[in-house]
């Protein structure tokens, strides 16, 4: 077994070598997604999250089952109550949930602050936090609802109707697409709800009925924002940054997100229906497509590879973005980028070029050769690197066997 290991481990180091640095380039342009025409939903929205410009939707002002994306609204009027330092007594109905409830683990009589609560809220979806925070805030399940209600009218959503703070089943509990753009868009020019929605991982402290830290270790629900880097990878978006999930048997699979591009916009995606009996994933498959839809039709600048010179230089042989002289003074380019002006110890340097040594310079299809040498290299590196895992094995084999 230990040897298979080595082996193994010799293999992928030998890969990983011949990979290099571009290796993630290539994973991110990999792989098959569904188109927008397939996307099973009730409805589905995307915008541009600051100006609320629609770049694509679905039956966005249809009447939807909005699940447990309802406990941005539970967060915001959290946040906005100014008595998250405030310490509550958790009652036996916030802890009163069917087992396949999602929950974080609250006993009854125990104190709580309520800033644990909001992180239990919307990083694990804890439908016991959201009964807990509406008791605290509002005396009531329906009292806290109707707070729910009237904030949401003015924010100027027009055809929602919170029945419950955590969005558990209720035919009378709705809203539209539309009408969470409107709380996307608000909540997140909060900080405190934006630096939670962001969160990945909170550790619960102590209470007076956990003795132990850590009793309960949060996880972020939004996949996008735990595996956004591993399997959600994009040339046109730099992070995810929110927001939040949902899910009951009668509204399906739903979730609010949004991504940063590389030209700082903020691109949401609303997506609600998702039928029950699709894996999960698939939820976060179609976020993705609407994501890089929306990213094609806003012709949205994407990454470009720092190793390669023609990004560098803007495919532009001619000129080298170096600074010009004119009667012995420097002229800076407008065009120079601050790559190309920093020098291998990563100090800035300023350069100027002699103009009867411009023929001089270099011509990138010299680079091009020594990148297809360093390829080359590469091979036969990886060729070797084959024989000898190879030769190593057999010379195993042959030790094993002559100890039988």
């Amino acid at each position: 077994m230990k040897l298979l290991k080595i082996l193994l481990s010799l293999c992928l180091t030998s890969v990983m070598l011949v990979a290099g640095p571009g290796s993630s380039v290539l994973a991110r342009s990999a792989g098959n997604w569904p188109d927008v025409d397939s996307i099973q939903a009730s409805a589905f929205l995307v915008a541009d999250l600051e100006g609320g410009d629609i770049i694509l939707d679905y039956q966005a002002d249809d009447i939807i089952y909005p699940a447990s994306t309802t406990k941005m609204m539970t967060a915001l009027l959290m946040i906005e109550s100014d008595r998250l330092d405030e310490t509550v007594i958790v009652s036996e109905f916030a802890t009163d949930l069917d087992y396949d409830m999602a929950k974080v683990g609250f006993l009854p009589g125990e104190e709580v602050v309520l800033s644990d609560v909001l992180y239990s809220l919307m990083l694990s979806s804890g439908n016991d936090a959201a009964r807990v925070a509406a008791e605290a805030l509002g005396g009531s399940i329906p009292g806290f609802a109707d707070m729910m209600t009237q904030r949401a009218r003015q924010i100027g959503m027009q055809d929602t109707i919170f029945k419950n703070p955590s969005g558990l089943h209720d035919p009378d509990h709705i809203t539209t697409a539309s009408d969470m753009l409107l709380l996307a868009q608000y909540a997140m020019k909060n900080e405190v709800f934006r630096d939670i929605v962001m969160t990945d991982r909170y550790v619960m402290p102590n209470t007076n009925l956990h003795p132990f830290d850590a009793w309960a270790v949060l996880q972020n629900s939004n996949q996008l924002l735990r595996f956004g880097d591993l399997a959600y990878q994009s040339d046109y978006y730099q992070s995810y940054s929110g927001i939040k999930t949902g899910t009951t048997r009668a509204a399906g699979f739903c979730l609010v997100a949004s991504a940063k591009t590389y030209d700082d916009r903020e691109i949401s995606v609303l997506l609600f229906g998702v039928p029950y009996y699709l894996p999960r994933a698939t939820l976060y498959q179609y976020a993705y497509t609407l994501f890089q839809e929306a990213a094609e039709r806003l012709s949205l600048p994407a990454e470009q590879d720092v190793n390669d010179p023609e990004d560098r230089n803007n495919g532009d042989d001619t000129d080298q973005n170096q600074n010009e002289t004119v009667n012995g003074e420097p002229v800076e380019d407008d065009t120079t980028t601050e790559d190309d002006q920093h020098d291998d110890s990563g100090s800035m340097t300023e350069t100027t070029v002699d103009p009867d040594q411009k023929d001089n310079r270099q011509d990138p299809a010299d680079n091009t050769g020594e990148a297809e040498k360093n390829s080359s290299w590469k091979i036969v590196f990886f060729v070797f690197a084959i024989i000898f895992v190879i030769s190593l094995g057999l010379a195993a084999g042959k030790i094993i066997r002559s100890k039988l």
